[in-house]
């Protein structure tokens, strides 16, 4: 069972995203924790901060880690619950995979609606920026792993 079932049960919203990565879990979970905002947005400007530290300092927490997985979490007020994981998954061949996914529940039928609207407007661009931060994820974990 995957460290986020126990956090995040049941939902009403859900993206995940994975990508095979040709290096070792820990090389994979040291990349997770190390890979920096700069290496997901590939612009001169973006801090060099660890991109988990960046969502750590803006309200997330740090709920749970396992040797191939990590589990943050953010409560708003509005009764909205927001957690996602990174986890790693062994492959035949060498390989591995990384997932991302984000689970949020939230407390009632009208805020149900609100996130909804809310959710549409992001997600495509969620999505992008979870896919640009596994390929830097994978980037660094194969220069780590070789």
């Amino acid at each position: 069972m995957a460290l986020i079932d126990k956090f995040a049960p049941e939902w009403q919203f859900r993206e995940t995203h994975r990508l095979a990565v040709l290096a070792p879990p820990d090389a994979i979970m040291r990349a997770v924790r190390e890979v920096t905002v700069r290496e997901i947005a590939r612009i001169s400007l973006a801090p060099d901060e660890p991109a988990l530290n960046a969502l750590l300092r803006r309200g997330f927490e740090e709920l749970a880690s396992a040797p191939r997985e990590i589990v943050i979490g953010r409560s708003r007020p509005e009764s909205v619950r927001v957690v996602m994981d990174f986890r790693v998954d062994t492959t035949r061949l060498a390989m591995s995979v990384v997932k991302t996914e984000t689970r949020v529940s939230v407390s009632d039928e009208k805020m149900r609606r609100r996130f909804a609207l809310y959710w549409w407007t992001i997600r495509l661009g969620s999505g992008l920026i979870r896919r640009m931060w596994l390929r830097a994820i994978r980037r660094r974990a194969e220069k780590i792993g070789s």
